[in-house]
């Protein structure tokens, strides 16, 4: 079977496209609590190069917490 919470994280680190990485940000908070989904906004709130990309990553993590 097809894990789509994986495919949702793997474009959300990897895709070249900026814009598809914002919409797999999106998508996360309409997910149920994952712990592989706040280890990807974490390392994208960390060390990604896209500073906006880093600033949703962090509102999305203080979302999935509060």
């Amino acid at each position: 079977p097809v894990d789509g919470i994986n495919l949702l994280i793997e474009a959300a680190l990897h895709d070249e496209s900026d814009k598809v990485r914002h919409r797999m940000l999106d998508t996360f908070r309409f997910h149920s609590p994952d712990p592989r989904i706040e280890q990807a906004l974490s390392h994208i709130a960390a060390h990604d190069c896209n500073s906006d990309l880093r600033t949703k990553a962090q509102q999305a993590l203080q979302s999935l917490k509060a």
